[in-house]
């Protein structure tokens, strides 16, 4: 009897070996492909926000070329020219400013849809100059902040298709990309906001405008290095970063036509919140195995004990 115990136990003890190398393999397994998935989802997080961010700088800037790219609209008297420029204006709200310029770069024509607003500000002239430097096709200047609330701006400039090119130059204002970004962020999974290459937030998170700089801050401070790194260029990047007090999983977007990149942030512990239950889990119901062996083995040598206590009894008689 003694000997099939210690055989039995020795089972028991045994089984529990291959349940511990299964559970570790499972746990370690799962976690890599549940991690996998929370760096997927992140990469088609921050792809669905570049699109929107996309749309929301595209729209008015094709709206601008395909006006400047019209046959004979040069060539239109300025009174049919301004009408079709006031038709631009009223169809895409995020132009501010429209001007149409010559082939030397002169201004011809400034259109815009609050005529209390007065005439362009030599800003935003010198801004449209120094984008006919050498235009070929649409040109974009650098980010700038505009009124109290400082709402990001830019300056688009759209060439005719002549050989000796005339121009339209509007002011651009993007007061939409707060609001979408907002929307992206309402789960409170995260944040999304927009950045340029100086590291200054333009939307997003938090409070945007000129004050409000990114550039010593992970993960906006690996700027310099994902710009110089090949597979931003070609679409996205995630990595895990050291934020404050937290880690986070971050991915990136880049924006290549303007040098913005599209930023999605979320604490590590969101992210990888399913990988964390799920290792749990099995951690757990290795225990439950375990525990369920050392269970087994007392019961059955109980049982082993009051099989044998008769058989003492009967061999005294």
């Amino acid at each position: 009897m003694r000997l099939l115990k210690a055989t039995v136990l020795a089972v028991l003890v045994a089984s529990l070996i291959p349940t511990l190398i299964v559970g570790w393999l499972s746990v370690a397994d799962t976690s890599q492909l549940l991690t996998q998935d929370a760096e997927e989802l992140a990469k088609e997080r921050v792809k669905q926000i570049r699109m929107r961010v996309d749309r929301i700088l595209e729209e008015p800037v094709r709206a601008l070329t395909r006006v400047a790219q019209l046959p004979g609209f040069f060539e239109l008297p300025p009174g049919e020219q301004r009408a079709q420029l006031y038709a631009l204006l009223r169809l895409q709200p995020g132009i501010t400013t429209v001007s149409v310029l010559s082939t030397d770069g002169g201004f011809l024509m400034d259109v815009r849809l609050n005529a209390g607003s007065g005439e362009p500000s030599a800003t935003y002239r010198a801004r449209v100059r120094a984008l006919l430097d050498g235009a070929a096709g649409i040109r974009y200047s650098e980010i700038y902040f505009v009124g109290p609330r400082e709402v990001p701006a830019l300056t688009a400039l759209a060439p005719s298709p002549d050989i000796f090119p005339e121009f339209l130059a509007a002011e651009v204002s993007l007061d939409g990309l707060s609001s979408a970004l907002a929307e992206e962020t309402a789960g409170g999974q995260g944040v999304a906001y927009v950045v340029d290459p100086r590291g200054r937030m333009l939307a997003g998170a938090g409070e945007a405008g000129s004050s409000r700089n990114l550039a010593s801050r992970p993960p906006t401070s690996e700027l310099a290095k994902l710009f110089s790194d090949p597979s931003l260029s070609s679409g996205m990047k995630v990595d895990q970063l050291d934020s404050g007090s937290e880690r986070v999983i971050a991915a990136y977007a880049l924006i290549p036509q303007v040098g913005w990149v599209v930023v999605w942030e979320q604490p590590i512990a969101a992210a990888y919140g399913q990988v964390a239950r799920v290792r749990r889990s099995i951690v757990w119901g290795v225990a439950w195995a375990v525990i369920a062996a050392v269970i087994l083995a007392l019961l059955f040598g109980d049982c082993a004990r009051s099989v044998r206590r008769p058989g003492r009894g009967q061999g005294q008689e």
